[in-house]
């Protein structure tokens, strides 16, 4: 599938992903093709190896892509942001959520990305309760 450069110079890290993604991009792939080859392409972009593509070049092409169909570039961000606040809150060591964003210091994770979520907010008045009180 090939490989995208690292970010900022740091060395190439790995990410895992489930089953079912694996299954849906795979699926995916399959689609894209056929509908490629079906409207005449000879060669569809999901069967194209990207060789060091520069992180700056994936997100130059995701603006322009975003506006090409209308929607919010900064949807990318938010993306980083949601991943990042949901490892977070199913308790996942901060460590693991900056190495899957690339982050080469911990506290850029925390100040730019992890946001505080309802679940999370209620998790913890329920903490609170449970310490003062003796219940939640």
């Amino acid at each position: 599938y090939g490989q995208i450069a690292p970010p900022k110079g740091r060395a190439e890290r790995q990410v895992s992903i489930d089953l079912g993604t694996v299954e849906v991009l795979r699926s995916w792939r399959v689609r894209n093709v056929e509908e490629m080859l079906a409207n005449g392409d000879r060669l569809a972009p999901s069967t194209r190896v990207w060789r060091g593509v520069s992180p700056d070049m994936v997100t130059k092409r995701w603006g322009k892509l975003a506006r090409s169909v209308g929607v919010d570039a900064r949807w990318k961000d938010a993306t980083r942001s949601l991943s990042a606040s949901v490892l977070a809150e199913a308790g996942v060591p901060l460590h693991v959520a900056q190495d899957r964003l690339g982050h080469a210091d911990a506290s850029t994770t925390m100040a730019h990305y992890i946001r505080a979520t309802a679940v999370a907010d209620a998790a913890a008045a329920d903490t609170i309760a449970e310490a003062v009180f003796g219940t939640s």
